[in-house]
Order: structure tokens, then C-alpha cells, then sequence
């Protein structure tokens, strides 16, 4: 029935006191952050008793497996079996590890694996990086010498060894902390990365939307890209919303500020009049610009033929008595570079009821539109069935209404890519 112990050894060999509690025998011992692991050695009275230790079993006088130690409290259970197989007596041994002020790291890495430089600084590390305007983001992974302290980046959680979740770099200086904080919870210390984004130089559009949609028609010009369009005397103001390639540029619309991707103020349009509206992006760097020209006119007021009439006008009759004129383009490039992409009849847009048959050089019907637009509605080189039309010479009819006039234009113009 003898279940006693005659030694029990703790290596290293820190020093255990007997404390009050409910086994046989109890201790308590305190060993530093540095001591991670520990191993037992008991030896029995009885050569027949058996011993576990933490439930395994080990040999009386031979020393366990190396028992680990987190930070705080490890219990050590040692459970001596007198040889009768009943008789039980329990050794614990509860061990303090106390927490380790150790917070640094072994390694920092920035991804993409861009170049860092030591410099002085206020923290207990401090670098700084240049990166090209196209680096948008960057990820850190900051390794723990000890594996029981915490790190924080950009006071976000993340675990030692582990990428952070992208961080944004704006245009300019951005400033990454990595704050370790050590398993006694007080020491710290701080790696801090100021990483330079240089500015850009983009400053195209991705769209440029004029409210109401009207069509506008590249032309030459001295601007980046200039464009025209008409509109009807009901068409009084226009918005424009420009949405800029690069989310850092800066836009302003007749020197007005406004945000990319968001409608402007409406812009007054003068009857009888051209209206220049210039759009001007400002790259990231300040210095680069690009000036999108749009020249708006707008048709004027006109005397109406009075109810009663009826009849067909010639072209010299509308162009003197009917403003804006219609004016059939000569020539059609179908070809997606956004000029001369549709055939343009410059007015149309004032004369709702119309309609436009498209005839090819053997006198075929290629097209019929009604109430052609600029812009839904309109030709761009393929016929009814959607079938890209051969280069060459075409021949229009366009039939339109005014008041009660009804107006008919014929003529011919090139298509070509």
C-alpha cells in the first residue's frame, strides 16, 4: 500500500514551496520568462509503485519528457500507484512563468519587397521608402522574437508571422506603426515605416457624360480632345460629370471645383449662342493637366409657319426660314475612335418627327430610322440587321416636320474606316 515518493526532482532545479492544499503534497515554484520548459525526476519507495506524471506514465527515477510552460500557471500532477493497484497519493507542483518584457522583432517585411531605410526617428525604429505612384497598397509581416507577444499595425490586430490586410498608400508620405507589445503587457516598442508614394501623372478621363445625353462630335482642336454639339432652343443648362482615371487627380469644370465621377452644377446655355465648357484634370503631381473642350450651341428662337400651312419646303427655303438649319454630314468613319463614328445631321435634334432611309450606289435600301438623334438613334455604318456596310458612297432621304410643314432633304455622303 506504499504510494510515497523519496525524492522529487524538478530540472532545472528551481526551488518549490510547500503550500496548504488539497492533495498529499502541494507546491508552488516561480521561474523566469526565460525557463520554457521543465522536467521531473520522482523515485519511489516501493520498487512496485508506478507513477504518470500529467497522466503519462514515467519510469520511478528516470526524468519525464520536457513539460511545457506557457506565461501564468502550469499545474504538474505527479500520481504515485502503490503496488496494490488502490492506494493513491498526489504530488502538485503549480509554476509561475512570469510574462517576458521582451517586444522585439526578427523581422519586418514590406510586400511588395520594396527598400527601406533606417533613419532617426522618435520610435525605437524608424525607416522610410520610396515607391512609384503605381504601388497602391502594401502588406507587413512582423515576426515576434517572443512567440507570446502581440503586435498591432496601424493599431490592427494581426498574429506574428501573418501578412496585415492591405494598407492604402495615398499620393505622399504614409506612415505605418508596428507596435509589439510583450506578454507582460507594459513594454513596448514601435517600428515605424514612412513610406513616400510619388505623385501621379495621369490626368485622362475614364468617361465624360454630358445631362442630357446629348451627342457630342470629336473635331480638331487645341485641347486634349475637343468636341461639339447642338441642342434644341428646350434645352436651356447642362451637367457634366467627368470621372478621372486616377482617383487622386482633380478636376474643375469653367473653373469650378467638383468631384470625380459627380455631376457638376447645371451650366447655362444661351439661345442662339456657342457655350464653351471647359473640363481641366490636374494629375496627383499638380502639374500635369488635360483640358476636355465641349462647344454646346444652342438652336435660337424663330418665327413657326402659322397652322394653316401645309407644304414641302426646299433646302433654301429652311435655311431661311427655319432655325437651327439641318445639316447632313458628308462623311461617316465607323470605325470606334469616337469621331465621325455616326452620320451627324447637325439640328435634328430640334425636329423629334423624322425619319431617314439610307440607299447604297445600287440604289438598295441599307437602313430606315425613325426619329433619329445622334445618339440612340442613328447610323453607324450597319444596316437593319446589324451588318457592317462596305466603304463607299450612300445616298440619303431625310423627311422631317415642323409645325404642320413637312421638310424633305436628299443627298449623298461617304462612309469609310
Amino acid at each position: 500500500t506504499n504510494a510515497l515518493l523519496s525524492s522529487l526532482v524538478l530540472d532545472p532545479n528551481i526551488y518549490k514551496t510547500g503550500v496548504a492544499g488539497p492533495n498529499y503534497k502541494n507546491y508552488a515554484a516561480t521561474v523566469s520568462n526565460a525557463i520554457t520548459s521543465i522536467k521531473i525526476t520522482a523515485t519511489t519507495e516501493d520498487p512496485d509503485a508506478t507513477i504518470k506524471v500529467n497522466n503519462v506514465p514515467v519510469v520511478s527515477g528516470v526524468a519525464s519528457v520536457p513539460i511545457p510552460l506557457g506565461v501564468g500557471t502550469t499545474t504538474i500532477n505527479t500520481v504515485v500507484t502503490a503496488a496494490d493497484g488502490v492506494t493513491t497519493k498526489t504530488y502538485s507542483i503549480v509554476i509561475t512563468r512570469k510574462p517576458a518584457a521582451n517586444a522585439l522583432l526578427t523581422s519586418l517585411v514590406l510586400d511588395p519587397n520594396i527598400y527601406k531605410t533606417a533613419v532617426t526617428g522618435t520610435n525605437f525604429r524608424d525607416y522610410a521608402a520610396t515607391v512609384a505612384n503605381d504601388k497602391t497598397s502594401v502588406k507587413v509581416t512582423a515576426i515576434t522574437q517572443d512567440p507570446d507577444a502581440t503586435v498591432k499595425i496601424n493599431d490592427i490586430p494581426v498574429t506574428s508571422g501573418v501578412q496585415s490586410a492591405s494598407i492604402p498608400l495615398k499620393s505622399g508620405a504614409n506612415t505605418i506603426n508596428t507596435v509589439v507589445t510583450a506578454s507582460d503587457g507594459s513594454t513596448t516598442k514601435t517600428y515605424s515605416i514612412v513610406i513616400y508614394r510619388q505623385p501621379g501623372t495621369n490626368a485622362l478621363l475614364t468617361s465624360f457624360v454630358l445631362d442630357p445625353n446629348i451627342y457630342k462630335k470629336g473635331v480638331a482642336g487645341a485641347n486634349y480632345r475637343d468636341y461639339t454639339a447642338s441642342v434644341s432652343n428646350a434645352i436651356n443648362s447642362i451637367k457634366v460629370t467627368a470621372t478621372t482615371q486616377d482617383p487622386e487627380a482633380t478636376i474643375r469644370i469653367n473653373d469650378v471645383v467638383v468631384l470625380s465621377g459627380v455631376a457638376s452644377a447645371p451650366i447655362a446655355l444661351d439661345a442662339g449662342r456657342a457655350t464653351t465648357i471647359n473640363t481641366v484634370v490636374t494629375a496627383s503631381d499638380g502639374t500635369n493637366t488635360k483640358t476636355y473642350s465641349v462647344v454646346i450651341t444652342r438652336a435660337g428662337i424663330s418665327a413657326r409657319p402659322g397652322p394653316e400651312t401645309n407644304s414641302i419646303f426646299t433646302s433654301e427655303q429652311v435655311s431661311k426660314t427655319i432655325s437651327p438649319e439641318v445639316i447632313v454630314s458628308k462623311a461617316v468613319s465607323a470605325n470606334g475612335d469616337g469621331i465621325n463614328d455616326i452620320l451627324e445631321i447637325t439640328g435634328i435634334e430640334s425636329y423629334p418627327d423624322n425619319s431617314l432611309q439610307i440607299i447604297n450606289s445600287k440604289g438598295v435600301q441599307v437602313t430606315a430610322i425613325a426619329n433619329y438623334d445622334n445618339h440612340s438613334n442613328a447610323f453607324n455604318g450597319r444596316n437593319n440587321n446589324g451588318t457592317l456596310q462596305p466603304a463607299g458612297t450612300y445616298f440619303y432621304l431625310l423627311q422631317y416636320k415642323y409645325g404642320n410643314a413637312s421638310i424633305t432633304k436628299s443627298g449623298y455622303f461617304i462612309l469609310k474606316y
